[in-house]
């Protein structure tokens, strides 16, 4: 089995989908009372502007390979413009979403379901 289809799975085993969604849901109201939106931001390192690929040697893109740091890695086929500065940093926003730790959610292994461009071929299974 693929290792991010089986990662999935062990998050959907750890959390029901409509269990998430009541966390998520209590977890916003409560962190983001009275907070203003999250303003969108040049890359910190690179300077790149949301939706924009990063310059190559940034410290913060991630690879569309292996979902790691693009500058500790090697791997062939890498996507610049999937991994493209959002705006907003890395994992912070999936993280928000699972209710997790910035820190746990790459501990855990998630940045690998979202940070992952699956091949065409793999996204069905085939």
């Amino acid at each position: 089995m693929n290792k991010k289809i089986a990662l999935w799975n062990k998050l959907m085993d750890e959390y029901h989908a409509d269990e998430i969604a009541k966390k998520v849901v209590q977890h916003r109201k409560e962190k983001f009372k009275g907070k203003e939106p999250i303003e969108l931001r040049d890359c910190p390192d690179c300077d790149a502007e949301p939706g924009q690929p990063h310059i190559n040697g940034c410290d913060v893109e991630r690879c569309s390979v292996c979902g790691g740091q693009k500058l500790c890695c090697d791997c062939d086929n890498h996507d610049p413009l999937f991994s493209r500065w959002t705006g907003i940093w890395p994992g912070r926003l999936e993280a928000d979403a699972l209710c997790v730790d910035l820190n746990d959610f790459y501990a855990k292994g998630y940045h690998k379901i979202f940070f992952i461009k699956m091949e065409r071929e793999n996204e069905y299974g085939k």
